[in-house]
């Protein structure tokens, strides 16, 4: 069996929350995170959202993201020199940004009988992918990119 290679990854998160009385106790979250990896990938992610209360116990959450990653060092669209040992065309690992936006809706229940806590949530999201959104541009082409809308719902129960 081959030795496993190990991968050494170092990431750093920095939130902010800034509550807001005069709108009826909402919220400002800005979160922003940075990792790097040996395969010398850096990655960056910024988050901006608004968690503003309505009426009867509901939520909602508008929510804008910016992500952006390098490509690992072995990445390849095309294999040119195949004296090389260690390469990898897989999409994934290019370099690429991501811009995401949404809006939720979520419903807190709290004090029924026999149930701590509970949680219904809605929402709607766009996503678009990119080579040429990665920070500080990418020109290695357009053949993984792709966009997408997605919709979800939840309910969580805690006992």
């Amino acid at each position: 069996m081959p030795a496993l290679k190990k991968k050494f990854q170092w990431s750093w998160l920095t939130q902010y929350r800034r509550h807001f009385g005069q709108f009826n106790h909402a919220a400002l979250h800005v979160d922003y995170r940075f990792s790097t990896d040996d395969w010398d990938m850096n990655t960056f992610t910024t988050e901006i959202s608004w968690h503003q209360p309505i009426a009867a116990g509901w939520l909602v959450v508008p929510r804008f993201r910016y992500y952006s990653q390098d490509a690992a060092s072995f990445y390849r669209p095309v294999a040119t020199n195949l004296k090389e040992t260690v390469y990898s065309s897989d999409y994934r690992l290019q370099g690429f940004g991501a811009f995401t936006g949404g809006l939720k809706f979520v419903k807190n229940f709290n004090g029924i009988k026999n149930l701590h806590e509970g949680k219904f949530q809605i929402g709607a999201e766009y996503y678009d992918h990119s080579a040429g959104y990665e920070l500080g541009g990418n020109s290695l082409g357009d053949f993984a990119d792709f966009s997408y809308y997605l919709l979800t719902a939840s309910f969580n129960l805690k006992f």
